[in-house]
Order: C-alpha cells, then sequence, then structure tokens
C-alpha cells in the first residue's frame, strides 16, 4: 500500500520556484482567494537531518512541498451545517403538511 500525503506537490528549492508560490499566493491574495499555499521543506541536503517534527530551514532543504491552507474555517463549515439543517427541517414540515393535503383530498 502506498501512503498518501496532504501537499499537493513537491519542488526543487531554488528561488525561482519559491518566487513562483510567492506570486501565486500574491495573486490569490488579490482576488480575495480563502485560498494559499504553505512551503514546508523536505529532502535534506547531505550532512542535514529533520529537526523536530520533520522540519528543516530553507537552507538544508534540497526541495518543498506545497500545501494548500485555508478555505473554510470552522465557523464556515457550522454555519453551512446549520443552514442545512433549517433547509432540511423545512422540507420535511412542508412535506408533511403536503402529504395532510393529499390525505384529505384522497378521502373526498
Amino acid at each position: 500500500m502506498v501512503t498518501k500525503y496532504n501537499h499537493l506537490f513537491h519542488l526543487e528549492n531554488t528561488q525561482e520556484n519559491r518566487d513562483l508560490i510567492k506570486s501565486f499566493n500574491k495573486n490569490m491574495k488579490e482576488h480575495n482567494s480563502k485560498w494559499k499555499f504553505n512551503i514546508k521543506y523536505r529532502k535534506p541536503k547531505e550532512g542535514q537531518k529533520y529537526g523536530n517534527g520533520g522540519s528543516l530551514k530553507r537552507e538544508n532543504a534540497r526541495e518543498f512541498a506545497v500545501y494548500l491552507n485555508g478555505g473554510y474555517n470552522n465557523e464556515d463549515i457550522m454555519n453551512s451545517r446549520s443552514r442545512f439543517w433549517d433547509a432540511h427541517c423545512k422540507v420535511r414540515i412542508l412535506t408533511e403538511k403536503v402529504n395532510k393535503v393529499k390525505e384529505i383530498l384522497e378521502n373526498e
């Protein structure tokens, strides 16, 4: 079984690639996006080791992994669940009313 990770992709740790991610983030911010790319440095250079929690300093990494952060926060999720539940309850009440009307019409 292949292990699946949360990162989107890896890039070589170069100034050009870091600037590319930076420009994407700037563009997303200008367009009021809820999303942002986050970099975590990976694959230690020879003679270097991962620090606590698997972290590396930028200068000690051969690559970096790109993650997508942001999107819906917990409040957004709770609000959408609440709106869904409200709509569900209204549909259930309307369905009961329609069924009662159908029952009355069928008995006439």
